[in-house]
């Protein structure tokens, strides 16, 4: 538990925050909503909004002032929520350290059930300026990049690339690029860790068009019904049989 915050202050409390980078930044958010929350990792429970802002880029915390929340739980360990809406479309939600609060006059027991690292955060955006295909522009970056070589939860695998007109690579067969390892926990562990990988569409549209190749003759040599060869039948093929 990182610190002790008395939450009857009447001091606003500031809540550090940071534009980790990845997509959606801060510009491509609407709106952010800070929730008060206590509870374990698998079992959080979120009690009030206790803010709601605009993130800028040159923002680094937020406000929050917990007088009017007192009664919402008892003393211990809380956290924070950011359940922010990308102007995109979709969400992402990431969690606060834990803090332990005091002066609250609440009988919901607060706990931390046991963790003492945030929540996993979530994400989940539609991609602005996505192309015709629907492909995210990240993706299509992302997919150029070595697999072992890309950080993060969702990793990007290579990519269809726009076929040739000509073949002019030797016909042995090589990989593009690296494999990826694999490596398995050795003992339980309290949470998992889930690696998304997104495999872009073609980045490119197949055009369609009838066959433009010209009509060709009809078949000669054939004959008309009437000149049909006519067949000897034998004494077998009258009773029923016919010759092999």
């Amino acid at each position: 538990m990182d610190s002790t915050v008395a939450a009857s202050s009447s001091t606003a409390i500031p809540i550090p925050f940071e534009d980790d980078g990845n997509s959606p930044k801060f510009s491509e958010i609407s709106s952010t909503k800070v929730l008060l929350c206590t509870g374990s990792n698998s079992d959080i429970n979120c009690l009030a909004t206790v803010v709601t802002f605009t993130p800028t880029a040159s923002q680094t915390s937020v406000d929050v002032n917990l007088v009017p929340y007192l009664g919402l739980g008892s003393n211990g360990p809380y956290f924070f929520q950011f359940y922010s809406v990308a102007t995109a479309g979709g969400f992402t939600i990431h969690y606060s350290p834990r803090i332990s609060l005091t002066g609250m006059t609440g009988t919901l027991k607060a706990t931390d059930g046991g963790d003492t690292t945030p929540p996993d955060s979530q994400v989940d955006v539609v991609g602005a300026g996505s192309d015709a295909n629907g492909n995210d522009p990240d993706s299509l970056t992302m997919g150029q990049v070595a697999y072992t070589a890309q950080t993060g939860r969702t990793r990007y695998a290579p990519m269809q690339m726009q076929p040739p007109t000509k073949v002019t690579h030797p016909l042995k067969a090589t990989r593009r690029m690296p494999t990826s390892s694999v490596s398995y926990f050795t003992a339980y562990q309290s949470k998992p860790y889930a690696v998304t990988t997104v495999t872009p569409s073609w980045s490119y549209t197949i055009l369609q068009g009838p066959n433009w190749a010209p009509t060709q003759s009809q078949p000669t040599g054939y004959y008309a019904a009437s000149e049909a060869l006519k067949r000897k039948i034998n004494a077998k093929s009258r009773r029923g049989y016919e010759e092999l």
